[in-house]
């Protein structure tokens, strides 16, 4: 039967963008949507179709589907990615001025479809001006103005280059700038005139303490002129005392620590030498020195050597009682003693007072050998510090005296250190006792038994007059 009033509809075109429709025999008309009603009569076995033409936005497999009455039917697209990257890469960033500077031009198919025709074009190049083009693997035709076509089919994931090629005429930073339909990449060059490089290198990075550090000072002439007067100074280099240099070739004279070179630096020449300093101390250590020449300014450049020192530090302390069994109420003193047995002079050495037990209470101290200062430490803890320098092999000397409150054998420790590192301690116990005498005798009797006891441990009689003293103020009375 003849079939009449037909209409297509697209149902579904997800990923596509409705574009137009081709009917080359004028049998459909399209409606305000994205339907069409058949302008005729279609007899058995007669067919009418026309085209739908859709824009792609994404890559990815897409299902078109169309419908009329009560059917459907559908297609589907695989849209491929198409697309390519472009870069401008200079082979030498920093060319004199009068040279000639090259920029390497890549472009990379990253797409999933062969690519024709793609052009590049030098856009911007200021500062340059265009000599030549090198084309290794004969990919590319030059069109008449500055820009390249390529003369192949680009594969996916394939690469095609050249080099272009320009003469610097001015002096300064300059961008090389290329485009390819709505894409852009550049690279940029610097143009330089008289000038000099100026390096000073630590020959080893890490010394021993004691050894010696040889650093290397090495200008090259990187301009275009002859360089005149060059010269190296010293500027600084703490913990660093200088030796001697060493000047192979015999190109440089030295006064006062300035280095001059004999002779001129031409384009493209460098000239070194080596300095040597003995170490002085440890740690990281900065050698910074300052080149010039008649031609151009000053620069500086700074060297590190880290100075190692392998000598070990150790400190011990001695506490001596100088009466161990004290009666009640009387001082009992002690000689702390602390000696440097490392290898390396000590400053900031301390005495912390770490413990002594309830009987005991702090009196004061008493300079011995040493300038010691006391202190109540963040702990609330005595500390003494010593302000001089301990030597390797030394031994200073302080006393510590304290009265007694009750019975009992009391320890008393004390931890000794330098720079708030504790290395060693000490401990000594005291035996406080009770005695049975008249006033008039006990206090006579006390003082002489604590003189008796400091001489004899002693012999010290700045130390007997201090305790006499102690004893006549603080003596206390005692009885059962």
């Amino acid at each position: 039967m003849d079939l009449s009033n037909i209409t297509i509809s697209e149902v579904s075109y997800d990923g596509l963008v409705f574009s137009h429709y081709i009917d080359e025999l004028n049998h459909w008309i399209k409606n305000n949507d994205l339907s069409w009603n058949f302008n005729s009569t279609l007899h058995p076995g007669e067919y009418s179709g026309f085209f739908v033409v859709f824009n792609t936005t994404t890559n990815g497999t897409f299902v078109n589907v169309i419908s009329s009455g009560n059917k459907t039917s559908n297609d589907t697209v695989n849209v491929l990615k198409s697309s390519y990257t472009i870069e401008k890469i200079v082979t030498n960033s920093v060319v004199l001025i009068g040279d000639y500077v090259t920029f390497e031009i890549v472009v990379h198919n990253d797409g999933e479809t062969n690519l024709e025709n793609i052009t590049i074009t030098e856009l911007a190049f200021d500062g340059l001006l265009y000599d030549s083009f090198i084309d290794y693997h004969e990919a590319w035709i030059k069109n008449d103005d500055l820009s390249w076509t390529t003369k192949d089919v680009l594969a996916p994931n394939e690469y095609k280059g050249f080099i272009v090629k320009f003469k610097t005429t001015d002096v300064g930073d300059f961008v090389n700038v290329i485009s390819s339909q709505n894409k852009t990449a550049n690279d940029a060059v610097k143009v330089v005139k008289p000038d000099f490089t100026i390096e000073k290198i630590a020959v080893n990075s890490t010394v021993r303490f004691g050894e010696q550090a040889v650093f290397e000072i090495i200008i090259r002439n990187i301009g275009i002129v002859n360089l005149t007067d060059v010269k190296i100074t010293e500027l600084k280099h703490d913990g660093l005392i200088y030796d001697h240099y060493i000047d192979d070739l015999g190109d440089w004279s030295e006064n006062s620590l300035v280095w001059t070179l004999n002779g001129i630096l031409a384009p493209g020449e460098f000239a070194s030498f080596y300095v040597v300093f003995n170490t002085t101390s440890s740690g990281i250590r900065y050698n910074t020195i300052s080149a010039s020449t008649n031609e151009t300014g000053i620069k500086n450049t700074t060297a590190q050597v880290e100075v190692v020192d392998n000598r070990t530090a150790n400190l011990t302390v001695s506490k001596i009682s100088l009466n161990r069994t004290v009666v009640i109420g009387n001082l009992t003193i002690f000689e702390i003693i602390v000696t440097n047995n490392g290898e390396i002079d000590l400053d900031n050495v301390f005495v912390i007072e770490d413990s002594y037990g309830s009987g005991l209470v702090y009196v004061d101290y008493y300079n011995g050998t040493g300038n010691w200062k006391h202190m109540l430490n963040s702990n609330n803890k005595h500390q003494f510090n010593l302000i001089d320098t301990l030597k390797v092999g030394e031994s200073k000397r302080f006393y510590v005296i304290f009265n007694t409150t009750e019975l009992g054998n009391f320890t008393n420790t004390v931890l000794v250190g330098y720079d708030n590192v504790t290395l060693a301690n000490s401990t000594n116990v005291t035996e406080v006792i009770g005695i049975e005498v008249n006033e008039t005798v006990k206090n006579e009797t006390v003082d002489q038994i604590v003189k008796r006891d400091i001489s004899n441990a002693t012999g010290n009689p700045l130390v007997i007059l201090l305790l006499g003293l102690f004893v006549c103020v603080v003596a206390r009375r005692f009885k059962n």
